[in-house]
């Protein structure tokens, strides 16, 4: 077996140890049964116990609440790549990625992810302002 296999398969094995972790700890979980995805924990009985299957964390967001917020985060993607957001529109028709954007204008990927970082905030925020959040909603998402 080649070098490369034998690191693949290291690297393969790695993630599913560590999204097995995330699972077992109640860190990370997937609702087949409704179709939904989120943040789930384990109810208070444990596993088979009363109440002890994996439940909506109570300060969860619901699903799709950022979707009204969409054009906001795309502006502010625009502007860190200091182009408007019909450009980058346009470049990602293209077959572009706004990575590849980013590191053809030389701009740092920590500066992007900071941009973003801010804009998501801001985004989290005005939805607490517009009623689409709830403060435990919010602050369960900006410790994210």
């Amino acid at each position: 077996m080649s070098k490369i296999l034998k690191i693949a398969g290291g690297v393969l094995l790695v993630g599913i140890i560590a999204v097995a972790a995330l699972f077992a700890t109640g860190t990370f979980t997937a609702s087949a049964a409704d179709g939904t995805l989120g943040i789930f924990h384990r109810g208070p009985g444990g596993p088979g116990g009363p109440d002890g299957d994996w439940q909506p964390d109570p300060n969860a967001p619901p699903r799709g609440w950022m979707e009204p917020y969409q054009d906001q985060m795309h502006a502010a993607l625009a502007d860190a790549l200091g182009m408007t957001a019909d450009e980058l529109d346009a470049a990602i028709a293209d077959g572009q990625r706004p990575y590849q954007i980013a590191e053809d204008k030389g701009i740092d990927t920590a500066t992007i992810q900071e941009a973003m970082k801010a804009a998501h905030e801001a985004v989290i925020n005005q939805a607490l302002a517009d009623g689409a959040l709830t403060q435990d909603q919010a602050d369960f998402l900006l410790q994210r």
